[in-house]
């Protein structure tokens, strides 16, 4: 898959005022069960996007598929869709899991989805993207990966239930990789937290602490990048808002104590242990 393609597809999944969206994420919104109180809260109605953009647990709007023929068995290929549109205006109309996503596919959605309840998101790439199935920070279990890219969110928000300097991006993950107490989700992280490896902050902070910063034999989260707003400068990087230079001592700092640090109950490092049916390529997500 040729990652430019993906990020020029990512380009053109993020309409939240098209027809029909609003009445499918409202209706997601019904979906996650989240009381009025808890509507009001962009963390809670974050964590509850997340799962249901995947069709574990609640069937959600997508189907994650990465072992795929060449027809996808008579679906839509991940690599096919041209836009959140006909995905949440199908989810809508039959109620069905939409066949097929990856990564790309999932982070789209939720961009689309999350920008029409309010909250600003946006598609992040990841290169050299670690999965680090056992939590221990490294990719050293038989079971650990590392995707030569990953795309998930970032969401802008105040963060009331962290200490004091955690408010601004965060990132989510829709892709269904591991249950997040119980349930496949992912996020909201803090990216400040992240950053300085404040890994037993809510919510699965040390899993895409890693996901940036696992030690391996080659560089993790080699290179973070979203769409620019400039006119011209089609990606910017963001990898200062993900870590410390390599070799930095405020790198070194992060990574020491974040590896001090226990595994937080509310980690997807605490499911680690459970089995799931999807294989991830080691090639992309």
């Amino acid at each position: 898959m040729n990652t430019l393609r993906i990020d020029q597809m990512l380009l053109s999944i993020t309409k939240q005022f098209e027809e029909g969206i609003l009445d499918c994420c409202l209706y997601l919104l019904d979906k996650s069960k989240l009381v009025a109180k808890e509507r009001r809260d962009p963390v809670k109605i974050t964590r509850a996007m997340s799962a249901l953009v995947n069709k574990e647990d609640d069937e959600g709007v997508l189907e994650g598929k990465w072992k795929l023929k060449k027809s996808c068995d008579g679906h839509t290929c991940p690599h096919s869709w041209k836009g959140s549109v006909p995905i949440l205006n199908e989810y809508y109309k039959t109620k069905k899991p939409v066949k097929y996503a990856q990564c790309w596919v999932f982070s789209g959605v939720l961009t689309t989805i999350l920008r029409c309840l309010g909250i600003p998101t946006r598609s992040v790439t990841t290169y050299d993207a670690g999965v680090d199935k056992d939590g221990n920070l490294k990719i050293d279990h038989p079971d650990d990966t590392v995707w030569n890219f990953h795309v998930w969110n970032d969401v802008w928000m105040k963060r009331p239930d962290l200490p004091d300097g955690h408010d601004g991006w965060q990132a989510v993950d829709g892709t269904n990789q591991k249950p997040s107490l119980g349930i496949y989700r992912c996020g909201p992280a803090s990216l400040k937290a992240i950053k300085k490896g404040e890994i037993d902050l809510d919510y699965d902070t040390r899993f895409l602490f890693a996901a940036v910063n696992a030690e391996y034999t080659v560089k993790i989260g080699t290179r973070i990048i979203t769409r620019s707003l400039c006119e011209g400068k089609p990606f910017e990087n963001i990898m200062d808002d993900y870590k410390f230079p390599e070799g930095s001592i405020e790198r070194t700092k992060a990574l020491e104590l974040a590896k001090s640090l226990p595994i937080p109950k509310n980690d997807l490092a605490q499911t680690y242990g459970m089995s799931h049916e999807v294989i991830f390529h080691v090639l992309f997500c």
